[in-house]
């Protein structure tokens, strides 16, 4: 087989990550939102085919985006010319070697046919996982290119005379293939609204917080109320039978007064046990009281005023 010979090559590089994105959202220079897809689209790791680019092969990628066209096309190689979805925005060679890219895919904005329009929205759909897709499926890019002579520096021949384990040092680019199975080692996996729509697994994501905080909100609440509510009422409740023992004339006040705290300390304790949650943590500093009793209560108030109720109570015995 002439290693020489002038043949499309197809390249198989996935996307890698990088903070955290690979479908963005943002206005270009005319104020309009667009849409963009970014990620890895080649690099010096070896692939999945055990075949690998020199960083002079990824240095002339960048060398062949900032002097010419690189389009993004769908699905698979062997590209139409005239079938694109996008084009490349911005790229640059990471300090690990690899590619990484960001292209924008095509909309109404673009001076393009409607069939390249309705292609890109249809990839974009699928990426994001909006309607009719009910999730996001991962997709990956792919180089496609011509291997100049002499631009293979290495390989192997299998049994059949076939060239493996290739070190390719240039490739001319034809563009770059969004794939569903890329041979790199990472899978682009959609994570941002597109114009407006969120991606059901961010609105799932987004659900899932907001239920959790009201919940947690609703749990303090519920358990700020009941601790106060009851602690005012047991404090009327004592109140009410010191007040109804001592206006009574007979000589049995001490016994009746004795058996009244003893019941209240059965009562209270248990309670301030129960909120122990509400005296720990930052949020415990400033213990809200409802129904406009002692706003602002202290964490330390709360505390005295308990140990003061029972003092009261061992004096009594």
């Amino acid at each position: 087989m002439d290693e020489n010979k002038r043949t499309p090559i197809p390249f198989f590089f996935g996307p890698n990550l990088k903070d955290g994105r690979y479908t963005v959202e943002k206005e270009d220079s005319s104020g309009q939102k667009r849409r963009y897809v970014q990620g890895i689209s080649s690099g010096v790791k070896i692939d999945k085919h055990n075949e690998r680019m020199t960083d002079k092969c990824v240095k002339s990628f960048m060398s062949q985006a900032n002097s010419g066209t690189i389009l993004l096309y769908p699905d698979t190689h062997g590209i139409r010319a005239s079938e694109d979805i996008g084009i490349l925005t911005k790229a640059e060679i990471l300090p690990e070697g690899d590619w990484f890219t960001e292209y924008r895919t095509y909309d109404e904005h673009d001076p393009v046919d409607d069939a390249s329009r309705q292609r890109a929205d249809k990839i974009w759909r699928q990426m994001t996982g909006l309607p009719p897709y009910k999730k996001p499926m991962q997709k990956g890019f792919s180089i496609e290119g011509f291997i100049p002579d002499g631009a293979i520096i290495e390989h192997s021949v299998d049994e059949s005379g076939n060239m493996r384990n290739r070190v390719i040092d240039e490739v001319l680019l034809d563009g770059v293939v969004i794939v569903p199975r890329p041979a790199y080692a990472s899978i682009a996996t959609a994570c941002y609204k597109a114009l407006g729509e969120m991606v059901p697994a961010h609105i799932e994501k987004i659900e899932a917080i907001a239920k959790s905080e009201f919940a947690k909100v609703l749990e303090k609440s519920e358990l700020n109320n009941q601790y106060f509510r009851r602690r005012w009422e047991f404090n009327d409740a004592l109140e009410k039978a010191i007040v109804a023992t001592m206006k009574r004339s007979h000589p049995s006040k001490e016994g009746e007064l004795r058996i009244i705290f003893n019941e209240y300390a059965k009562a209270i304790i248990p309670l301030v046990l129960k909120s122990e949650p509400l005296f720990q943590g930052k949020d415990a500093e400033q213990v809200s009281e409802p129904y406009g009793k002692s706003a602002g209560t202290s964490k330390i108030e709360v505390y005295k005023a308990l140990i003061r109720e029972l003092e009261k109570l061992s004096k009594s015995f």
